[in-house]
């Protein structure tokens, strides 16, 4: 006989219940900006936004222009996205918006050094 724990069962459904809470205060903002606003928050322990952020995530936060500069934009490819074995994903899915995230930095490195060469 199967037994089902029912504490994973409380648990996944409070999960469930607080990631749609969560999406709808998303929903709510009205603009981008101010979404963004939320996002870029600290921390609780003082660490900078990006600190909890897992590789997809971090991924997702550079092609959605979350970074604000260079030097935010190198420190979250930097703790990030660096370590070759985590650039793939599981899911090619996540692995694609990776890639294009690392392109994106790629391509911003790009223009920064032809505007040296150039100056």
């Amino acid at each position: 006989m199967l037994r089902f724990p029912i504490a994973e069962c409380v648990r996944a459904r409070r999960l469930h219940v607080s990631s749609f809470l969560s999406l709808g205060a998303a929903v709510a903002f009205r603009s981008r900006a101010q979404l963004a606003e939320v996002l870029r928050r600290p921390t609780a322990a003082g660490a900078p936004w990006h600190a909890p952020l897992l590789g997809a995530s971090a991924a997702d936060a550079l092609n959605a222009g979350l970074a604000r500069g260079a030097a935010e934009e190198d420190a979250i490819v930097a703790a990030h996205l660096s370590d070759a074995l985590q650039i793939c994903q599981l899911s090619p899915f996540n692995t694609y918006f990776t890639l294009q995230a690392l392109e994106l930095d790629s391509c911003r490195r790009d223009d920064m050094a032809r505007k040296d060469i150039a100056s």
